[in-house]
């Protein structure tokens, strides 16, 4: 009797344990990575509704710096027939990434390909001078991939605008990084007025394009 009993004892606490192994090894709906929209006001921009003014970052800067002045220049205009660059991502937020953006914008240095795991990133986004404002209207993180979607919005008067933003993803987890650059309709009641969708051809003179980069273990940085 002693030992049936000793048995059962044994036999319990082997179910015990291999449930429990088994619910450290099996992932639970709490479990799953939840897509991340990040906030427009949290955004560096320039002319773009809703997000902070990225001039303001230059506020208390050396003027021999040319941050933003810099970027102008690059943005303002672009030769017939060539393409947007793709979108990059530097290291840090702010200032620090605007000092960044701005050294690979006016040809310093090379966009960043690797970036070391436990950084705060910044993705810069950007276009060039033209016709139609270029709005963000949401950047969505989900995995290792990062969403920018926006859309070409009409000028009332006959300008051309240019845009830039300073996207910050925080840190990123260990392998490959995509940055896809998503364009959304243009709103119906431009539609409705008569104004037309940018055409391809435009679009990839104009806006950057989509891009990826690798987050490594600090070792291997």
């Amino acid at each position: 009797m002693l030992a049936r009993q000793v048995a059962y004892g044994v036999l319990a606490v082997l179910f015990i344990v291999c449930a429990s192994c088994r619910a450290d090894s099996e992932p639970g709906d709490g479990d799953e990575q939840q897509p991340v929209t990040i906030p427009l006001d949290q955004i560096w921009a320039l002319n773009m509704l809703g997000t902070r003014n990225v001039h303001d970052l230059e506020k208390n800067t050396p003027s021999a710096e040319r941050l933003m002045r810099d970027i102008g220049d690059v943005l303002d205009f672009q030769t017939e027939g060539q393409t947007a660059k793709p979108a990059f991502t530097v290291a840090g937020v702010g200032l620090e990434a605007l000092r960044e953006a701005r050294a690979v914008m006016v040809g310093k240095r090379d966009p960043q390909q690797t970036f070391a795991a436990g950084q705060e990133l910044s993705v810069v986004f950007f276009s060039h001078e033209f016709g139609y404002y270029v709005h963000l209207q949401e950047v969505v993180m989900d995995g290792g991939t990062v969403t920018i979607k926006y859309r070409f919005v009409p000028h009332k008067t006959k300008e051309l605008t240019r845009h830039f933003a300073l996207i910050p993803i925080g840190k990123q987890d260990i392998g490959k990084v995509e940055v896809k650059l998503l364009r959304l309709p243009m709103e119906q009641h431009f539609v409705d007025a008569g104004f037309q969708e940018t055409a391809q051809e435009w679009e990839s003179r104009v806006v950057c394009g989509s891009s990826e980069f690798q987050v490594l273990p600090k070792t291997q940085n």
